[in-house]
């Protein structure tokens, strides 16, 4: 079953939203002092947005699901994903 929370103009904005707020706690404020700007193999801009984009893909899959999994399952789903990565988490080595 699908269901919408909000309207889907309204969905992107919030996307873009999350994803300006993503860059700016990782390069502006630092909350992940592991990436270092120095070291990064893609812009800024192109690592935070996939990162955001990806984390609200798995949050639409799981509400249009039924939030069958708790929210601490989730978190430790996108961490998964985020830390490891999607090739390491599909059992790609």
């Amino acid at each position: 079953m699908s269901f919408c929370l909000v309207p889907l103009e309204r969905a992107y904005a919030l996307q873009n939203k999350i994803k300006k707020i993503m860059w700016h706690n990782l390069f502006e404020k630092n909350y992940a002092p592991f990436i270092k700007n120095e070291n990064l193999l893609v812009p800024s801009e192109y690592l935070a947005s996939y990162i955001a984009s990806a984390h609200f893909g798995v949050v639409q899959e799981w509400l249009e699901n039924g939030c069958r999994e708790t929210p601490e399952e989730m978190a430790k789903i996108l961490s998964n994903l985020t830390i490891r990565g999607p090739l390491t988490a599909a059992g790609i080595r």
